[in-house]
């Protein structure tokens, strides 16, 4: 009799022990409350360049940027924010005309393409462009996304796109 109650407590334990380690190690996060899952399709225009004013006197306008992002689970999420960093060509950072976090609520449809718009082509990169005898052309721009899922869980994703000098500035 010893023995048997003895062998009925190993096995709660066992269980007891597994479902523990379980739930604290974070299986379970991923099992019951899992992260979304996202993908960026594309970025329309991937090439970007300002449009030539017809009079001098009009302001010059700069095209948004759309990137579409596909949900491949269905699971709920919304954009938060979004920063936007640069590079040269060559890959150095021009930390001077970087657009900061900035808020942006969108909800993100489950297991469909959401399409959103972004002004990456911004005065401070113009001005950039207008100002150096460099030629910098095409700057690299990474959009940085910070999204949040209904599960808690926040997904950090980027897309890219060139931003060209105005051919029309010689």
């Amino acid at each position: 009799m010893i023995s048997k109650n003895r062998k009925t407590v190993r096995i709660y334990f066992t269980i007891f022990l597994f479902f523990s380690l379980f739930f604290t190690v974070g299986c379970i996060q991923k099992t019951v409350f899992p992260a979304v899952l996202l993908t960026v399709t594309t970025v329309t225009p991937f090439t970007s360049e300002p449009t030539k004013p017809a009079n001098a006197s009009d302001p010059i306008t700069m095209a948004d940027i759309a990137v579409s992002v596909k949900a491949d689970t269905q699971v709920p999420a919304r954009l938060l924010s979004y920063s936007v960093d640069y590079a040269t060509r060559l890959g150095d950072a021009i930390p001077g005309i970087s657009v900061p976090e900035t808020p942006y609520d969108l909800l993100l449809t489950p297991g469909g393409i959401t399409t959103i718009n972004f002004s990456v082509y911004t005065g401070k990169v113009l001005n950039l462009f207008f100002n150096t005898s460099s030629d910098i052309s095409p700057i690299l721009a990474t959009i940085n996304f910070s999204i949040k899922d209904v599960n808690g869980n926040t997904v950090k994703m980027q897309a890219h796109c060139l931003l060209k000098k105005p051919w029309w500035w010689g």
